[in-house]
């Protein structure tokens, strides 16, 4: 998402401060060193200056200042490299000292203090030469004023780029670590209250990676976890249950009644196929078949509720990434098919524009009730047909199943406009609140998902580098 001077946050820690903090210094130590030996008072001027600064950019509390303030220390220091250079006679051999502002802002500011730091850059050379002239400031600092300008003006803002990106994706990565904390703590707590059941995952070895449930504490089989079928269970049972196993693997789901390893009581077994940390495994439900005929409901409607929390995403009940995935491989592979006739739809991405400023001002609260809002949006705008997937954090995509290219630009554009205006009405957020919109149509159904949804992405980007609030179609 990208970022503006708005945007911006205090970033001076002394750990990211420290080798531009050693650089700045350096320049006084290449002055009172040999052959230079300067120690003029506009030496002791800079002194003093660059001490004022790094004690104010130390002590100051610039969190609780607008956030524009904090690239005041970097820009100030232009002015000691000013009085530098004068104390020094105007010696070019302390010019690459003009990096330093510009370097800082381009990887801590935002744009509007990164052109500031590079009109700085540039009156370091032309102030003097128009004050003081000749000899002291030779004509030939125009030359450099020029190319110095021209590199903090060009090479600033790509720096700039590439760590706004870096820090969208790590965002986004804490995000989805949340979700799947969450998801796990919900699986434990099920797993325990399950009365008398006993559930399993079981990986590609047939090794049990999860083990949960109250049935298994009666039984004691927490010892299961990390052993394999043949290490746990008797011979018939192993003869019974690894064909289940292995369909379950393969995708498909069965039952079998057994008796318990552990005390021969009768159990109801039910596999499915189920994916663990993006691998195939078998979720596994024992039932011990002498409870009561309420508790078989409440078994079933376990199970569901299992495949429900890896299908969608909990906090909008929308299809997650991984369901999402597989739905658009199933429809590509539906298209490739020669009986296949009509466009093969298109492929959305969508981002909330500001989202991460409405979670700093208003709290994670407030943005977790406009994404479950969003999310409602989408659904009720798009036709049944269509298929709506959070991504994680604030983004989301769709998936247009049955849409030619101008079909997909009209649905885009309206995702746009209902987005604008339902944010537009929500009495808590201040300030614009918009959508970007990714639009990739697949013309070819030997494209990848993946690829698809990385088009989607990049053209969303597109959307938001364009000024944000539209759409931009990647076809």
């Amino acid at each position: 998402m990208a970022q503006d001077d708005r945007d911006a946050r205090p970033a001076l820690s002394t750990r990211a401060a420290l080798p531009f903090l050693a650089c700045a210094l350096l320049g006084f130590v290449v002055l009172l060193l040999p052959p230079s030996g300067e120690s003029d008072g506009r030496l002791v001027e800079a002194g003093l200056l660059f001490a004022a600064i790094v004690v104010a950019a130390g002590l100051l509390p610039w969190g609780r200042w607008p956030p524009w303030t904090w690239a005041i220390p970097p820009i100030a220091y232009l002015a000691v490299i000013a009085l530098l250079r004068d104390a020094s006679g105007a010696t070019t051999a302390l010019a690459p000292l003009v990096s330093l502002p510009v370097l800082w802002l381009a990887l801590h500011g935002g744009p509007r203090a990164l052109a500031a730091a590079v009109v700085g850059t540039g009156l370091i050379f032309v102030v003097p030469l128009l004050v003081v002239g000749e000899p002291s400031y030779p004509a030939a600092d125009w030359g450099r004023a020029v190319l110095w300008m021209a590199v903090a003006g060009l090479v600033g803002p790509g720096i700039q780029s590439v760590v706004r990106r870096l820090r969208e994706r790590e965002e986004r990565l804490t995000a989805l670590t949340q979700e799947l904390t969450a998801i796990q703590h919900q699986w434990e707590r099920f797993g325990e209250e399950l009365p008398d059941t006993v559930v399993l995952v079981v990986d590609a070895d047939l090794r049990y990676q999860q083990v949960s449930g109250a049935g298994a504490l009666r039984h004691d089989l927490e010892s299961w976890l990390g052993r394999t079928l043949a290490e746990t269970s008797t011979p018939d049972n192993v003869a019974v249950l690894e064909p289940l196993y292995r369909g379950a693997l393969e995708g498909r789901p069965g039952e079998c009644e057994i008796n318990s390893t552990t005390d021969g009581t009768p159990h109801q077994v039910t596999v499915v196929p189920f994916g663990f940390h993006g691998e195939p495994a078998a979720l596994v439900v024992a039932r011990d078949v002498g409870l009561a005929q309420r508790r078989e409901m409440e078994a079933r409607r376990s199970v569901e509720e299992l495949r429900r929390l890896a299908e969608r995403d909990p906090l909008t009940g929308l299809v997650n990434r991984r369901t999402f995935d597989e739905i658009l491989e199933d429809h590509l592979a539906a298209c490739a098919d020669p009986g296949w006739t009509g466009p093969c739809g298109a492929v959305l991405v969508l981002d909330i524009d500001h989202f991460k400023r409405v979670n700093d001002a208003l709290g994670h609260h407030v943005g977790d009730r406009l994404i479950v809002s969003v999310a409602q949006l989408l659904v009720t705008a798009l036709r049944d047909t269509d298929v709506v997937a959070r991504l994680g954090g604030d983004e989301f995509a769709v998936l247009l199943r049955d849409a030619d290219a101008e079909v997909a630009v009209r649905v885009a554009q309206r995702v746009v406009d209902v987005v604008r205006r339902h944010t537009a009405g929500v009495p808590e957020i201040t300030g614009a609140v918009t959508a970007s919109v990714g639009v990739r149509l697949v013309t070819d159904a030997t494209t990848s998902a993946h690829d698809l949804l990385v088009a989607a992405d990049t053209a969303m980007y597109d959307a938001k580098r364009a000024g944000r609030d539209r759409f931009v179609n990647a076809s």
